[in-house]
């Protein structure tokens, strides 16, 4: 795994704080391939305007208003790899700057070392089997 990886991976989880949709949209770009399939439990996004939607779907959702005031973000506590394969655990920091839930996500990586695939898992009573 090289640091581009990492380097790719934390610019695609940026683009989830709340910053401007021109911001989003730039740091997607150059994280995430045009193509993109992303999925968690609920759904199923594709393309980057797909992501975008599910950016803006989960930050009106959040419950405690995490993401209500600028500041929300989210930490990469580490990725791990081979191949272009690899799998990632992210924390939701809120705008207080306390960590809530966190998850993971599996991706893997185009020629251009952009994402193309994505699936995500949030660490959350409703979605723990054991």
């Amino acid at each position: 795994m090289s640091d581009n990886t990492v380097a790719t991976y934390r610019l695609y989880v940026s683009a989830w704080s709340r910053i401007s949709d021109q911001e989003r949209e730039d740091r997607l770009a150059r994280s995430v391939a045009p193509d993109v399939v992303f999925r968690n439990p609920h759904k199923i996004r594709y393309g980057r305007p797909g992501v975008i939607e599910q950016i803006k779907s989960f930050q009106s959702n959040t419950s405690g208003g995490s993401f209500s005031t600028p500041g929300g973000s989210f930490r990469v506590n580490w990725v791990i790899g081979f191949g272009n394969d690899f799998l990632a655990e992210w924390q939701l920091v809120d705008a207080s700057g306390k960590d809530s839930f966190n998850g993971y996500d599996a991706f893997t990586l185009n020629e251009e070392g952009l994402i193309k695939t994505i699936v995500l898992w949030d660490n959350t009573k409703e979605f723990r089997l054991a």
